[in-house]
């Protein structure tokens, strides 16, 4: 009397079973008409979408590949998920700004990764031979001052300014490399951001903004008159009031020496990834020249070399400033 009942529950299991097998590409269930002993499946596995127990020998239910395989789907939507994500994350903004209070702040200037050649040609007039050309690559993006760090800004950090040439927007000067490096410390401790010189290569990376010749706008000095300040007035200049290069960048040519992370020494043989300059030795490395130099002495490429102690106005009357550079978030 019962037959009929077991017949029709035995129907829908298979109904089931079998719409679920071609919904998971046949790898999911499998119903197989090969008998096993009872106790090889489990007496008391229950099917969600039916009221009986399975208790017929001649069915197999692959719970675990049946689940496997929607995992495989899920973990692969998720994946796909996460890869979009990638894409849109949202890309370094073209400027960031630093704020020091009281209306005062410092810009500065997205420049992106890239590769350039290092040094000058031997037939560049001014050269100097520790300028032996080389090809750097400079792998990271970075934020750099637009304007070399003014006194106002100096003295709302460091609490005093040593400059000789007065003027809040002026660039300080009559500052050493470490008085540079306690400045980027305790900036880097109130504004929250990893502020420090540049180093060289980046320095020239960004002065050049793309060009190969020996002043970011061409090879002719006469051309210095729009983008540098030359010592007619016998003392510094505002930053910023001359032409930026094509990056944005004022005044890296001339008004005042910049410093550099980096020790002085031979540039490398071959081509280089993100160089840090050599690591030992006592002097470092100063960059763009200053409104007493000559033009030559503000190419792109010319380098000296000056104690990390010195201020400038004790090195042949020159001014001694810097700027500074910030890693993206």
């Amino acid at each position: 009397m019962n037959a009929q009942p077991e017949e029709n529950e035995r129907s829908k299991a298979g109904t089931v079973l079998k719409a679920a097998e071609q919904g998971s590409g046949g790898s999911g269930i499998l119903v197989s008409g090969n008998s096993r002993p009872l106790d090889d499946i489990d007496r008391n596995l229950r099917c969600p979408f039916l009221d009986s127990t399975f208790r017929q020998p001649t069915i197999i239910l692959k719970v675990k590949s049946f689940i496997q395989f929607f995992v495989l789907v899920i973990l692969s939507i998720a994946s796909q998920s996460g890869a979009f994500a990638a894409e849109e994350k949202k890309a370094p903004e073209a400027k960031q700004e630093i704020e020091f209070g009281g209306g005062v702040k410092m810009e500065l200037v997205l420049v992106n990764p890239g590769k350039f050649t290092m040094g000058s040609p031997v037939t560049e007039k001014g050269r100097e031979a520790a300028e032996s050309q080389h090809a750097v690559t400079i792998s990271k993006a970075f934020y750099m001052g637009k304007y070399t760090v003014t006194q106002e800004q100096y003295e709302k950090v460091m609490g005093s300014n040593p400059s000789k040439f007065k003027g809040a927007k002026k660039p300080v000067e009559n500052v050493s490399w470490d008085d540079a490096q306690e400045f980027c410390r305790k900036l880097s401790t109130t504004s929250a951001k990893t502020v420090r010189l540049p180093t060289e290569a980046e320095w020239e990376y960004a002065c050049r903004a793309g060009s190969a010749t020996a002043y970011c706008f061409g090879d002719d000095e006469a051309g210095l008159a729009e983008y540098a300040w030359h010592g007619t007035s016998g003392t510094t200049d505002p930053v910023g009031e001359k032409k930026p290069n094509a990056w944005g960048l004022y005044d890296m040519h001339r008004n005042v020496y910049e410093w550099c992370q980096d020790r002085y020494g031979d540039y490398p043989a071959g081509a280089a990834t993100d160089p840090q300059g050599p690591v030992e030795g006592a002097d470092r490395v100063m960059r763009g020249g200053c409104w007493v130099t000559s033009p030559g002495d503000c190419r792109s490429a010319h380098r000296i070399k000056v104690s990390p102690s010195i201020r400038g106005v004790d090195f042949l009357g020159m001014s001694f400033g810097f700027r500074v550079v910030v890693a993206p978030h």
